[in-house]
């Protein structure tokens, strides 16, 4: 299955894309100082992210945690487990072990609707006529 962006994830980078494209290297993000490819994650974290989470008065976190932030927000939707294993590239295994906590009882009510739907949709009703002994 191939992943799936987020209509604002699109657009931010066509709108990243149209400032920094680079033809030579086919990369949208690069060193604005270098105009290159980052040579290392490390000089991203320690110039943009970190300095970016302090001005807004986030606590440090790793830029890796924002798959964590998608997979919860995608479970809290209603997305299907499946459908974000697969958008991060996980197996459910995988997926189950790290985000089972994400997926707890406060949908239940709802999960049961779709099931009542479906059963009702798709099976016959049984009539049973127990007659009164006279």
């Amino acid at each position: 299955m191939q992943a799936n962006l987020t209509n604002r994830a699109m657009e931010a980078l066509k709108r990243q894309k149209a400032w920094t494209f680079s033809v030579t290297s086919g990369r949208v993000f690069h060193n604005p100082n270098t105009k290159r490819p980052w040579a290392k994650e490390q000089n991203i974290r320690e110039g943009y992210w970190n300095p970016t989470l302090k001005l807004l008065g986030i606590r440090y976190r790793r830029p890796y945690c924002t798959r964590a932030t998608y997979a919860t927000i995608g479970l809290m939707a209603g997305a299907r487990p499946a459908y974000m294993a697969a958008q991060l590239g996980h197996g459910l295994d995988v997926f189950y072990r790290d985000y089972a906590k994400w997926i707890n009882d406060q949908d239940n009510e709802r999960e049961m609707v779709k099931i009542e739907a479906q059963i009702n949709e798709n099976i016959p009703e049984l009539s049973l006529r127990i007659s009164k002994p006279a």
